[in-house]
């Protein structure tokens, strides 16, 4: 034969060499395991396709490598073997395509979360990155800290409440005023600011932090007001 076309998965693969004995081809954009290669030469082909597998994905690098949590960033991953359609896996969230997306670059944009050190998996043609990288929200940092006095919320009595601002709250997580808890569920909770009524305890210079997926805050000071114990 003086001449053959190799297919994988009905895509050419480019002939750059052949004789009766050896193909050799340049093989087509694609991803995935188990493609059919069929070679045909004079219109007759092999009856039993050969199994072909593309190499599965490898991410080397995401940019930026974390992000406040209230999300809505884009991020950029380098890799090889990105096929040019699939799913990304950002820990337990889904990071959806926004711009471009080949073999060795994609973009997408990833929504809130809350975590250190989550693995993005891109996945393509039913296989996914064995070689992956990780991706954090940021820790939260707190900026500043006010009390309220004899702030009435429905079906509590009036008391003191603690109100936090700063970043990377998340969505849910724990107060801790020096080793007690502040109920954020008495309050209010956002990405940027949280109110919780003041614990029982007294002190000065107690430290106030905020806990979020495993992650702790910068340390702010409190101080409970004077108790008057006796009046003589």
């Amino acid at each position: 034969y003086s001449s053959a076309q190799v297919l994988i998965d009905g895509n050419d693969c480019t002939v750059l060499t052949y004789s009766n004995y050896n193909i050799t081809c340049k093989t087509p954009a694609g991803s995935g395991a188990a493609r059919y290669l069929f070679v045909i030469t004079s219109f007759q082909q092999n009856a039993v396709p050969y199994i072909f597998d593309y190499l599965p994905p490898t991410v080397y690098s995401v940019t930026p490598a974390n992000s406040p949590t209230n999300g809505n960033v884009e991020l950029t991953i380098r890799g090889s073997s990105m096929g040019l359609k699939g799913q990304i896996r950002v820990g337990t969230l889904t990071c959806s395509q926004t711009g471009i997306w080949n073999d060795t670059y994609i973009q997408c944009t990833i929504g809130a979360g809350m975590g250190a050190n989550l693995t993005v998996v891109v996945s393509t043609g039913g296989l996914s990155c064995s070689l992956c990288v990780n991706f954090s929200f940021d820790r939260p940092f707190i900026s500043g800290l006010t009390v309220s006095p004899n702030i009435h919320r429905a079906g509590l009595s009036p008391s003191s409440f603690i109100a936090l601002t700063g970043t990377s709250f998340g969505t849910v997580g724990i107060v801790y005023v020096g080793s007690t808890t502040c109920d954020t569920g008495s309050g209010s909770y956002s990405h940027n600011t949280i109110v919780c009524p003041v614990p029982v305890g007294s002190g000065s210079q107690v430290p106030v932090s905020v806990v979020v997926a495993g992650q702790t805050s910068n340390t702010v000071m409190f101080n409970y007001a004077p108790t008057l114990v006796s009046l003589n």
